[in-house]
């Protein structure tokens, strides 16, 4: 069985699967200003009782108490307080650890049992990644300067680094820094692997990373080396062997070697994930002002036909989407497995185990 966070019995928040098939998936939904959580046949097994809640990451999830001061703790898989209700704000688990900040909003690092392993003194802090975690040092209220910690918040690497508002964790060893305007790449002991000389880059995928050169996108190995050449007008991961390229303002798949496997044809899509891929053949304009999607698999067939305003990627056989502006889920027979009873505005993030 899986299982889903919902609320009220609304919308949706996080959309969650187990990496081990014994353990059950957890979603959430919310609704109602109220997040609780749903199993992956739509029934009620969490009530709806956190103002805000995030998916389950490593058994537990990160939940918001309803009542003032409403402090973030995390909760288990039968919704019990395993961490009580005391932090301002907190991350999801990974790696056995979740960043964690104070009333005074400086930010450290806690285990699972809720002791701070990095004591609370930074400006920001991301999840950890292969052992190391970003933190960032603000300056008037926006976060200016990057630097890389380890596990036991021993600095790797200074915060010299530019804050460029893309999100890129390590990954494969490697993690895409800016400096001086251009991006490359550190390891783990925090020296470049690969110098900066990129307009923008992104995380290792699949042995490749996308990188932008004069306004184009390509990819490259650990070496930096163009294993694609940057033709490509935007481009995302490798994921599952295809990865997503634009050209002509519409959108294909690519193999390793560059070359289109489904043309570019898509007005809008995303990265494959369970071997389906979200993608619309329909333009934006005036008169519709949103696209309408739908899932294809690796030879562009239409598996789940496009009739959703709002689609997210498939997880443990679950996606969440908008069925007549009413967020839901489905199974990959396109079934609703559970509906909405009311409008509601999709969250930012739904991914978690």
């Amino acid at each position: 069985m899986a299982l889903v966070p919902l609320a009220a019995l609304g919308g949706c928040a996080n959309n969650v699967g187990s990496q081990d098939p014994s353990q059950e998936r957890f979603v959430a939904i919310y609704s109602l200003h109220r997040y609780g959580f749903i199993d992956g046949n739509g029934k009620l097994v969490i009530d709806a009782e956190f103002k805000e809640a995030f998916a389950f990451s490593e058994g537990l999830a990160a939940a918001q108490e309803q009542d003032a001061p409403c402090r973030w703790g995390f909760i288990d898989r039968d919704g019990r307080w395993v961490i009580k209700p005391q932090y301002d704000y907190v991350g999801s688990f990974h790696e056995g650890l979740a960043p964690a900040s104070t009333p005074s909003r400086k930010w450290g690092v806690i285990d699972k049992s809720g002791k701070w392993v990095v004591p609370p003194t930074f400006d920001g802090i991301r999840e950890f990644s292969e052992g190391r975690a970003r933190f960032s040092v603000w300056e008037d209220g926006t976060p200016a300067r990057m630097g890389i910690m380890d596990r036991a918040g021993h600095i790797v690497a200074e915060p010299t680094f530019e804050y460029d508002g893309v999100i890129s964790e390590f990954s494969e060893g490697l993690a895409p820094m800016k400096s001086n305007g251009m991006t490359g790449y550190l390891d783990t002991s925090g020296n470049w692997a690969i110098p900066p000389r990129f307009e923008q880059a992104f995380s290792f995928s699949e042995g490749l990373a996308h990188a932008v050169q004069e306004g184009r996108c390509g990819y490259i190995d650990h070496a930096g080396e163009w294993v694609i050449p940057p033709k490509f007008q935007a481009a995302g991961p490798f994921k599952e062997g295809l990865a997503l390229a634009e050209e002509g303002d519409r959108w294909g798949y690519i193999d390793r070697k560059g070359r289109w496997v489904l043309q570019p044809q898509y007005t809008s899509a995303q990265s494959f994930s369970e071997g389906l891929a979200v993608a619309s053949v329909t333009p934006r304009s005036d008169a519709r002002p949103v696209y309408v999607y739908g899932y294809i698999d690796t030879q562009g067939h239409w598996v789940i036909r496009p009739r959703f305003t709002v689609a997210w990627d498939f997880m443990d056989g679950l996606a969440f989407v908008f069925i007549d502006g009413r967020p839901a889920y489905i199974n990959k027979k396109g079934n609703t497995i559970w509906r909405s009873n009311e409008d509601y505005r999709p969250p930012d993030s739904l991914a978690g185990d």
